[in-house]
């Protein structure tokens, strides 16, 4: 009997931590021809969550992830694309007017590897 309410009350307990939601953010930006854009990716993780991974891509206009990735905590540095040194924000070296668009960061914790993801639109002006 104690066995089967403990089991029940661990159980309880597993299924809250792990079912609380993380949050992600990337905040629209603005960059001129020739200048290094930094996108920005802010997240909130849940209790007990740790970070297993972040990484950046190109996404279509419905914010779905297009193509592969562009950089990742695994792999930090793509061509003109780098994770900043806080291995949060996608840096574009010498943006390009074909750069413009939206920017997808995807988290994934450990334990679970649930993801939350948002999209960011870059924008790039000429001189």
């Amino acid at each position: 009997m104690y066995h089967v309410l403990l089991l029940f009350v661990i159980s309880h307990f597993v299924v809250k931590v792990y079912t609380q939601t993380q949050t992600v953010t990337v905040s629209p930006a603005t960059f001129n021809v020739g200048e290094d854009a930094t996108m920005t990716c802010t997240y909130t993780l849940a209790p007990g969550d740790v970070l297993a991974g972040l990484a950046w891509f190109k996404a279509d206009a419905s914010g779905n992830q297009n193509g592969s990735t562009l950089v990742s905590t695994g792999s930090t540095v793509n061509g003109r694309y780098s994770l900043s040194s806080n291995n949060r924000d996608l840096i574009i070296t010498n943006v390009e007017v074909n750069d413009a668009g939206n920017y997808l960061c995807r988290v994934t914790v450990t334990i679970t590897f649930d993801n939350a993801e948002d999209v960011g639109m870059l924008s790039v002006n000429c001189k």
